[in-house]
């Protein structure tokens, strides 16, 4: 405790006090600093995960120009999109409850996957993907949609 009292000394030029005639001594104040019972801090950090993946083979069903075309009706709420698109086409994906109804859209052009969103969707939503040039009718889409687990 000598060693605290001397360098609290040296930061302060002198002996501390309370007042005048009161000095206080490193032990008081190491004693004073120190909680008797320390407070644990739980942290519960959010977990996700994968709650649903889309896979289209776009042989199967073509995605066009001419009109929306439903991918999912979204069980759950989503935080984030994971897509991967091998056809050569850039691709529109829009959000909305119906198809004339589209909110939120975003584009993807093929080889960036996986391409990682952070998109916010409730529960109920669909997600609809349209061509911007020609009808795909070759390749894959796969969509991961991703929230808490």
């Amino acid at each position: 405790m000598k060693f605290f009292f001397n360098i609290m000394k040296t930061w302060t030029g002198r002996n501390l006090t309370v007042d005048a005639a009161t000095p206080i001594h490193a032990a008081d104040v190491f004693v004073a600093n120190t909680i008797a019972n320390p407070i644990p801090i739980v942290l519960t950090l959010p977990v996700y995960g994968i709650l649903q993946t889309i896979f289209n083979d776009n042989a199967s069903i073509n995605i066009t120009s001419a009109t929306w075309v439903e991918l999912a009706t979204l069980t759950s709420n989503i935080a984030k999109l994971q897509l991967s698109y091998t056809a050569g086409q850039p691709l529109e994906f829009g959000t909305g409850a119906t198809i004339g109804v589209v909110t939120r859209r975003f584009l993807a052009n093929q080889g960036e996957g996986p391409l990682n969103l952070d998109f916010d969707l409730a529960s109920g939503q669909k997600i609809w993907v349209r061509s911007l040039a020609a009808t795909v009718s070759t390749g894959y889409l796969t969509v991961n949609l991703i929230g808490l687990i």
